[in-house]
């Protein structure tokens, strides 16, 4: 039989008896805590949906409660939550949260293995504690200057223990316009995991975390780019990327960036403002063909073997870049590039160590050597020592400005006098007819012959004084017969004597 409450019995007894009960729940130890520990309601807290893993009921919290402090309302009472409130369970005060939020994240050296914040790569997990700790700067000033001394940032290279705040020093974003800042600038970097996740983004920049200015890199990367400093290849490569990438438009010519260290072929840094270096290539004339056991000369492959970014409208290309303003040379220049009175070194080691090739390396860049011709540059060349070639395979060797071109008309005056054999011509290793001159005719500016002037006549009769037999007296007759010609037809008939003399 179902037992009915008397109607008789007023209803202020069955208020006593309510009000009786909820006092008793009140100081009773009835609920139980995340843990299952059993505790009085004004000592538990239910925790709000924005300090939950996932906004859905009965989710995890963010952080674990404090074994000294438990408030966490086991999620078994969510069904019940509305009728707890009315007993007076309250939410967990933001206070309470952030003191939470900050044992976790400043826990001690040994227990760091324990740290949520720390150990979690759950991204949508760093997205939920990124959502609960932004609205604190605009709706809770005074608890958001808690949240500002807190380490919340991952910094480069990631670990357990490179968590700072931006209080504690200069953070910066890892990347300027998708381009990495250099990993070796002892500069505080959030990891770059970190720094793509929107929502920790917006809270590392409410954090105080800026892109770096690029000036700042750029002269950090200066600093680093010193001789005695130990630089890796890999470190090398990403300075000159981000130097390349943020490299303004308007920027002039100068030495600075030739300070930039470069490593050679044999993994050695060099200074391009001191040193010269090259790109390599198959050039017949280039420095690798010209010193093929000294690969200190060449570029290292990486350069220019490693990707790069996406190249810029109006910027210059990579390689171009490392050109203009690194320094790098696509050839051996002539002129010194900080002295053009002088001969560049690399073109004075051609004229000592490889002689033989001098000639045609002025061919092979004859158009960019013009550019670099003076008055001083035209006598050095002149008087560098060529080897010739005579036709009885003899050695011989002369200076460029006393040097004649192999072409058909002196070969056939020297047949005429019966000096052909031994008469020496600049070596040009390769044949040339009359009508092969044009690709030759720089060489005058050396004073190279292509004549049949007084000074060839003059040269020939030295060897035709060497001949023997009854001719040679023959010969020499007709050959003071065209020095004589020569003199009479000279602008200066003096100064053409004063020469035969």
């Amino acid at each position: 039989m179902e037992f009915l409450p008397d109607n008789s019995v007023s209803s202020t007894f069955w208020s006593s008896l309510r009000v009786k009960i909820e006092s008793n729940l009140v100081t009773t130890p009835f609920l139980r805590s995340g843990r299952g520990r059993p505790d009085l309601i004004s000592n538990l807290r239910y925790v709000p949906e924005d300090f939950r893993v996932s906004p859905e009921k009965g989710s995890k919290p963010l952080f674990p409660d404090l074994p000294q402090n438990e408030k966490y309302l086991h999620p078994d009472y969510e069904p019940q939550l509305q009728r707890l409130r009315l007993l007076g369970l309250k939410d967990l005060a933001l206070e309470d949260m952030l003191v939470r939020v900050k044992i976790d994240t400043e826990s001690n050296t040994e227990s760091r293995l324990c740290s949520t914040m720390r150990t979690t790569t759950d991204k949508m997990w760093h997205k939920r504690v990124a959502l609960f700790l932004l609205p604190c700067k605009k709706n809770c000033p005074k608890e958001w200057e808690k949240v500002l001394a807190l380490p919340l940032i991952p910094l480069f290279p990631a670990g357990l223990h490179n968590w700072r705040s931006a209080s504690e020093t200069e953070v910066y974003y890892p990347a300027v316009d998708n381009v990495s800042v250099p990993a070796d600038l002892k500069m505080s970097l959030v990891t770059a995991d970190a720094a793509m996740h929107p929502e920790r983004r917006r809270l590392f920049t409410a954090l105080g975390v800026n892109e770096p200015p690029i000036d700042l890199i750029r002269q950090l990367i200066y600093g680093r780019n010193k001789p005695n400093n130990s630089l890796s290849l890999k470190e090398s490569l990403e300075h000159l990327r981000f130097l390349w990438w943020t490299h303004p438009k308007d920027y002039k010519h100068d030495s600075k960036h030739r300070r930039v260290c470069i490593f050679n072929k044999n993994a050695k840094l060099v200074l391009p403002l001191s040193s010269e270096i090259f790109f390599d290539s198959n050039d017949p004339f280039g420095v690798r063909e010209l010193f093929p056991s000294d690969p200190s000369l060449i570029l290292h492959q990486t350069y220019l073997a490693a990707p790069s970014p996406t190249e810029r409208p109006g910027h210059p290309s990579w390689r171009e870049w490392l050109r203009d303003f690194i320094g790098v040379q696509e050839y051996p220049r002539l002129a010194n590039r900080d002295d053009l009175t002088q001969l560049s070194p690399t073109f004075e080691r051609i004229s000592k160590d490889c002689p033989g090739k001098v000639v045609g390396v002025l061919r092979a860049h004859w158009s960019k050597y013009k550019d670099q011709i003076n008055k001083h540059i035209r006598e050095k060349v002149s008087y560098i020592k060529v080897p010739f070639v005579r036709r009885d395979g003899t050695p011989a060797q002369g200076r460029l400005k006393d040097a004649d071109l192999p072409i058909p008309a002196l070969i056939k005056a020297c047949e005429l006098f019966a000096v052909d054999r031994s008469y020496p011509f600049v070596d040009l290793a390769s044949d040339i007819t009359d009508r092969d001159l044009t690709e030759w005719e720089f060489l005058k500016i050396f004073r190279v012959n292509k004549e049949l002037n007084l000074d060839f006549y003059l040269r020939i009769l030295h060897f035709v004084r060497n001949l023997e037999g009854d001719i040679v007296q023959e010969r020499i007759f007709k050959l003071y017969l065209q020095i004589q010609c020569q003199c009479v037809q000279a602008e200066s008939s003096e100064a053409a004597r004063i020469t035969v003399r």
